[in-house]
């Protein structure tokens, strides 16, 4: 057992990078050169059920899974046994290099069907290379949608091809626009990458390089196009602000949240917000709070039993030095609208 400091995280990533302060600790290399196949033969690593040192074998089912359309994050799939404690082993081919790190299953029951998920080893190196550099995950964005072409739909919007990735939308302003994009452009390539898939387009502008100009090749009515497009940093919401989260300090134990102080770029950041100071809930920690105070990420704490709330530190302490049975009021803004939160303390 280490002691550990960790160094940054992202959710939506489902990766976390942590220090360790000691040497000769074996290590798998993360390699440029990565490469997987449909029906490749692999074998994932972990410790399901606290079984440490577990072996299973299995082939990769999708090279390119994308689970939620909503979210950008592909996957590799295998049917090599995944179950509880698998997350984070690796998922290596039979020579033992990376292909991916094990995330999470889909079962009707809990236990493994063959149907198990890793993060592919190039998200891990990207991940891996910034939070090193600077402590969370960037992420890229060129403010346009695509989604996949299918015969139907090719077939109404008169499409050349049913098959690929086609614009369906582009923000006013946004990076996409100032290129010259358009909606109903189909994709070809980008960065000389051919892209034939939603997951390939999805995880292309995730993993492209900051502060450099993406290359995109587009189809239209009159012929092949290309654009350069200099993608932004997204804006951070409340997701990403977990990203912010010192584990030593933002987590308020007997209330199970994790808090960041309001300043006023996290104002901005967070859009419709009325308060100017407080406490601005970012997630639940997974145990059981001491105070049933049923707060919600986004919710920003203003005050307490009257007095306003400016720091995490004033809070705590504010609580650990009230009595069992003592009454306590939170004033807090959820959705852009004040109310209060009344609870005892046990």
């Amino acid at each position: 057992m280490y002691d550990a400091k960790l160094i940054g995280s992202n959710r939506l990533a489902d990766l976390a990078l942590i220090k360790i302060e000691e040497k000769n600790l074996p290590t798998i290399p993360l390699r440029p050169d990565f490469s997987v196949r449909l029906g490749q033969s692999v074998l994932a690593i972990g410790s399901p059920e606290g079984l440490e040192h577990t072996i299973t074998r299995g082939i990769v089912s999708s090279v390119g899974r994308q689970v939620d359309p909503d979210r950008p994050m592909v996957y590799i799939q295998t049917d090599a046994p995944i179950n509880p404690g698998n997350s984070g082993g690796a998922l290596i081919d039979m020579e033992g290099n990376l292909l991916g790190l094990n995330t999470f299953i889909l079962s009707q029951g809990g236990g493994s069907e063959g149907l198990g998920f890793a993060i592919p080893e190039p998200v891990v190196r990207f991940a891996y290379a910034e939070f090193r550099n600077y402590g969370h995950l960037r992420r890229s964005v060129i403010g346009a949608s695509g989604q996949g072409i299918n015969a139907d739909l090719a077939a109404a919007l008169h499409l050349s091809r049913d098959w690929g990735v086609v614009i369906s939308d582009v923000l006013p302003g946004s990076p996409a626009e100032q290129a010259g994009m358009k909606p109903r452009d189909i994709v070809l390539a980008i960065d000389n990458r051919v892209i034939d898939s939603y997951p390939k387009f999805a995880a292309s502008i995730y993993l492209h390089p900051h502060g450099t100009p993406m290359q995109m090749d587009v189809l239209r009515a009159e012929g092949p196009t290309k654009l350069t497009i200099n993608p932004v940093e997204a804006p951070k919401g409340v997701e990403s602000l977990e990203d912010l989260i010192d584990p030593q300090n933002s987590l308020l134990v007997p209330l199970g949240v994790f808090l960041l102080e309001l300043n006023p770029s996290l104002v901005e950041s967070l859009g419709d917000v009325r308060s100017k100071q407080g406490l601005v809930v970012v997630a639940r920690s997974d145990s059981s709070p001491r105070l049933d105070a049923d707060l919600r990420a986004g919710d920003v704490i203003r005050s307490m039993n009257g007095k306003p709330v400016t720091s995490i530190a004033a809070l705590r302490s504010s609580l650990d030095s009230l009595a069992a049975g003592t009454p306590v009021a939170l004033e807090i803004e959820r959705q852009g609208a004040f109310q209060y939160i009344a609870f005892e303390v046990e």
